[in-house]
């Protein structure tokens, strides 16, 4: 039940947001022009918020695995100050609310990366892009990069050609009201339109079935839009992966072939729509307790849209005390300085963290306060700290050491476990000196710092000896310590799986 509410759930979302872009002429007010003007946006300055509330029945347990999720129940994710300078290049002071607390950042984006300054970190954490840009999936000598800046040139002509296509073609909401109203947008008083509109559930898949119609009826407009698909597009891509694409003819024989194939298969979604409303198989959740309603705000000058708010309602069909039974999203934002000169406030990475599959747990969190927002959210609402390690024992299995796995001492007859990767796995940093043949770990959560002495059956912890079980040992190039040692260390319990011949490492 609950993976199928869930998928409903989804298409709702989806469905209701594209119907919801664009709708036709009203009282006046030509929406058409102000949509189309709002896919021509290069720049501007707003702020935007969107929030999710789940509300479950009254038995409904927000506590799993240990964890409790009851901050869950109303995230709200702010976005000030930002600043679109171009297609490209972005930034924003951000806020993740919750009912536990605030964690605040700023987040700036460019066509090479993303960063991310959380409050309380040390240095910044960035994505970088071009790496994106520069991976082969296919194993061929193909320049990601510069395809990406080909499609990037091409975009704003699609949206051009595309964007109408589409907004020409969705049908009005049955519920649609217009008004003047007068708003504050960024302090200054704003005479603008208010259109009102409403989707309930039970209308979905009429719209839908409408737009469907309207798109396999507009022959010209969807060969055009075949025709800038692929030159746009297609022809760059095929271009760039060495297929002789740029000097075929995608004369009127090809483009009636590609339309015919196209309306051939909306035809049949159409009829799917037509039966499945006689059917009425979606009622159930396609109907009047799921809505979405939107207020867009229309600049009376320009034709901006200036502000819009935003509602989604959607009701489990089969509400029980156990069960998430209302999901609300809501979203609220204003824009200006609309397509004006605008500059992103860029953040500097020189000292940043790389974001990719090299930074640790430990490093990240390293990187942050111990009194911030973000670390406490981590420890404490995430708890990043839980772990649950299983680790076979590798006696008699082929190339054990190669593959780090645990073995049995002999001589103590205690299980000893690779030092590195059991202490990363609980979130500390392990050094290692060839010199002294010493590892020393630190643990990112206590600060603990153990030193480890290869032959040793002593270690330091925080300048205090300590007594091991075992020594440990050097076997290949990986360090083994008895595992009673490192788990007491980290405070984390040890259980054997005596069945299969396996330690098990936990930590609450």
């Amino acid at each position: 039940m609950k993976k199928k509410y869930i998928t409903w759930m989804s298409a709702f979302v989806g469905l209701m947001m594209l119907l919801l872009t664009g709708c036709q002429s009203v009282i006046g007010v030509d929406l058409n022009k102000a949509l189309q003007r709002n896919l021509e946006v290069t720049s501007y300055e707003g702020y935007s918020d969107f929030s999710v509330e789940l509300i479950g029945g009254s038995h409904f347990d927000w506590s799993t695995d240990n964890e409790d999720l009851s901050f869950l129940q109303d995230l709200k994710f702010e976005m000030n100050n930002i600043k679109m300078q171009d297609r490209n290049t972005m930034s924003m002071d951000a806020k993740l609310v919750t009912k536990k607390g605030d964690v605040p950042f700023s987040l700036s984006i460019t066509d090479k990366e993303m960063a991310i300054q959380f409050e309380g970190a040390a240095k910044p954490v960035y994505f970088q892009l071009e790496d994106y840009y520069n991976l082969d999936p296919m194993m061929m000598t193909v320049n990601w990069a510069g395809l990406n800046d080909t499609l990037q040139n091409n975009q704003e002509q699609l949206l051009k050609s595309v964007g109408p296509f589409i907004i020409n073609n969705l049908p009005n909401p049955e519920n649609l009201r217009v008004s003047n109203a007068t708003e504050q947008i960024n302090g200054s008083l704003t005479n603008l339109t208010r259109v009102h509109a409403e989707i309930k559930g039970s209308e979905v898949l009429g719209l839908v079935k409408a737009f469907i119609d309207n798109i396999a009826s507009d022959e010209a407009a969807l060969k055009e839009v075949i025709q800038q698909v692929y030159t746009l597009i297609l022809a760059p891509i095929g271009e760039e992966m060495g297929e002789d694409l740029e000097g075929l003819d995608l004369g009127p024989a090809l483009v009636d072939e590609m339309f015919n194939e196209v309306k051939a298969g909306l035809f049949e979604f159409s009829q799917q729509l037509d039966a499945m409303m006689k059917s009425g198989d979606a009622d159930e959740f396609l109907n009047d307790n799921n809505y979405l309603t939107v207020d867009m705000y229309v600049d009376n000058n320009t034709s901006d849209i200036r502000k819009m708010d935003m509602e989604l309602v959607f009701n489990n069909p089969e509400p029980t005390d156990y069960d998430i039974n209302t999901v609300k999203i809501k979203s609220t934002s204003e824009v200006w300085n609309v397509n004006q000169a605008v500059s992103a406030e860029i953040i500097d990475t020189k000292e940043g963290l790389v974001l990719d599959e090299s930074l640790t747990a430990a490093q990240f969190v390293n990187n942050l306060d111990p009194n911030s927002a973000l670390y406490s959210f981590l420890l404490n609402d995430l708890k990043l700290s839980s772990k649950f390690i299983y680790l076979p024992i590798g006696d008699g299995v082929e190339d054990a050491a190669l593959l780090e796995l645990p073995y049995i001492d002999p001589v103590t007859e205690k299980a000893m476990v690779p030092l590195r990767f059991v202490a990363e796995e609980l979130d500390s940093e392990v050094t290692w000196n060839n010199e002294t043949q010493q590892a020393t770990i630190v643990d990112v959560w206590t600060g603990k710092t153990i030193v480890l002495t290869i032959g040793s059956s002593t270690a330091v912890v925080d300048g205090q000896s300590i007594k091991l079980e075992g020594e440990a040992q050097l076997t290949g190039d990986t360090t083994y310590v008895p595992v009673r040692f490192i788990a007491d260390q980290f405070g984390a319990e040890i259980d054997w799986d005596n069945e299969v011949r396996a330690v098990i490492i936990t930590r609450d």
